[in-house]
């Protein structure tokens, strides 16, 4: 979910806007920010795509100002905060135990070996901790279903095991094209998107099967932030507004889920058959 998807216009009348009722003196009663919340909102801003600029202006503050702001708090113009939440799409500002918790997830997060600086600044923290959490969560799921492909004759593939979290996940078209080998092979595609971060490499897939690895960490981080919804019994599906579409941001479509994960039969010649799958084919 980004900015990109509103007018410009629109930002542009907000601001002009606000510049008249200071103006005229309308902006006097001010609005105070925490620091956890004023936190809260930088994270925000870089997930929905909202550049501190804009909201500095909105803000009647310099771009200086703003960023000093959202590390320590402060104050606002009263009239900027209506604003400032329709453009970071919340219903309503978190109350300070919820900024809090959030604010714990971030500074834990940032010490986990696989946080990954260049999702959270271009995506915000939702998608890093999701990051985080499928990478964990996968690797799992991957190196139980290799003990158990190789405890079977060689040719046999997960659909032969009596549970395969993995599985599920999958396309379905090609059951019997995940064996030991393939299992084995997205391992190692896993361990290179988790080495990205230490390198400062892009999280650009070039191929199928790295579309496929990104989609799978988003759809199992579901998972961890259903536990932490329910742990701690505050409204973090509304705060955090997590799902696993964000690796679709990063591909620019949505060709490997419309192709791989619908009713669509995949032809041979597509370049989402099973045999193309580890073939260079994006960004190149």
């Amino acid at each position: 979910m980004h900015v990109f998807l509103l007018e410009k216009n629109f930002l542009y009348v907000i601001i002009i806007m606000n510049r008249n009722q200071k103006e005229n003196g309308m902006l006097n009663s001010d609005f105070i920010i925490s620091k956890s919340l004023a936190n809260y909102i930088h994270h925000r801003r870089l997930e929905v795509g909202v550049s501190s600029t804009d909201l500095a202006e909105i803000s009647n503050m310099s771009k200086s100002d703003w960023e000093s702001f959202e590390k320590n708090g402060g104050a606002i113009p009263l009239k900027s905060k209506d604003i400032i939440l329709d453009l970071l799409f919340l219903e309503r500002f978190p109350k300070e135990k919820e900024c809090d918790f959030i604010d714990k997830l971030f500074e834990e997060a940032k010490e986990n070996k696989l946080w990954p600086e260049k999702i959270y600044q271009t995506m915000g923290l939702t998608p890093a901790l999701s990051f985080i959490a499928g990478c964990e969560i996968l690797s799992d799921d991957i190196n139980n279903d290799l003990e158990e492909l190789s405890k079977l004759p060689k040719e046999s593939h997960l659909g032969q095991l009596d549970t395969s979290l993995l599985l599920s996940l999958l396309p379905q078209q090609f059951i019997t094209k995940y064996d030991y080998e393939f299992v084995y092979k997205l391992s190692k595609v896993l361990a290179q998107y988790t080495s990205r971060n230490k390198v400062g490499s892009s999280y650009t897939a070039h191929n199928v099967i790295e579309e496929i690895c990104l989609y799978l960490i988003a759809k199992e981080s579901i998972l961890y932030f259903e536990s932490l919804d329910e742990n701690s019994h505050l409204q973090l599906k509304e705060l955090l507004d997590y799902n696993d579409e964000w690796p679709f941001d990063i591909f620019d479509d949505m060709d490997s889920y419309t192709f791989l994960y619908t009713d669509i039969y995949i032809e041979e010649d597509s370049p989402y058959h099973f045999k193309n799958w580890f073939v260079p084919q994006f960004y190149l």
